[in-house]
């Protein structure tokens, strides 16, 4: 594979008709290399020829990149996967420590059990200490009206029509653990689990209540940068 093909199957925006276009600009130039850059109406030639290349490029690549975030649709990963390609940032490499420093004792544990539960602990509550640690306003200089309610978080009833259109919408590329559904068996059976889905979500809704299994995520915990064996260095990735 000649440099030229491998820089057309780098770029892919480049079509037939740009590569053309590429070729023209790239003899006028060479044309104007001979005549050692003299000829007033060759140059004048080869940069209008130059400066439509150019139009053209930035046009086709605009293009191209819209068609790919178009095709990424929720999938997130996929998306940041083209960000960092236009962005030439390089994905780290995310290690994990062997040991981590326990907030309570102050010691080490390699024990894999115990620092999730250490990483599980500083992730719930580290919120909380993050508000208790801001100094309230209470300056009369700046009086705050409050118009708000307590209760006025409202959450609407849903229908076996939108459980299917979730279910539409999972990934099926996605892994699961042990214990769950694959994705493609739920499309399958989605037409007879949507409305049962549907009555157990309104269930929730009209009683206030929410399953605990259904409040357990997987968080994969994401070094900053920093020293390794802290927790607090760490942000949560779900």
């Amino acid at each position: 594979m000649s440099r030229t093909q491998r820089r057309l199957v780098q770029k892919p925006w480049i079509t037939s008709d740009l590569y053309k276009l590429i070729k023209t600009k790239n003899k006028l130039y060479r044309a104007l290399v001979r005549c050692k850059f003299d000829e007033k109406q060759e140059y004048k030639r080869y940069k209008k020829m130059r400066n439509k290349v150019n139009h053209q490029l930035e046009i086709s690549k605009r293009k191209y990149y819209q068609s790919q975030f178009l095709q990424c649709g929720n999938d997130s990963a996929k998306m940041w996967k083209l960000i960092n390609t236009l962005t030439n940032s390089q994905v780290k490499n995310h290690s994990y420590p062997n040991k981590l420093l326990n907030p309570m004792n102050s010691k080490h544990t390699g024990n894999p059990e115990k620092m999730a539960n250490i990483f599980n602990d500083y992730f719930v509550t580290v919120g909380k200490h993050i508000a208790n640690s801001i100094t309230p306003l209470c300056s009369n200089k700046y009086p705050v009206s409050y118009n708000g309610r307590d209760h006025s978080f409202v959450l609407h009833e849903t229908f076996p029509e939108k459980v299917e259109a979730v279910i539409n919408r999972l990934l099926e590329c996605k892994s699961v653990k042990m214990n769950d559904i694959p994705v493609h068996i739920l499309k399958l059976c989605k037409n007879a689990l949507s409305p049962f889905l549907a009555q157990i979500f309104n269930h929730c809704i009209r009683k206030g209540t929410y399953p605990k299994s259904l409040k357990c995520a997987q968080i994969v915990p994401i070094n900053k940068g920093r020293q390794k064996d802290l927790c607090n260095n760490y942000r949560p990735c779900l």
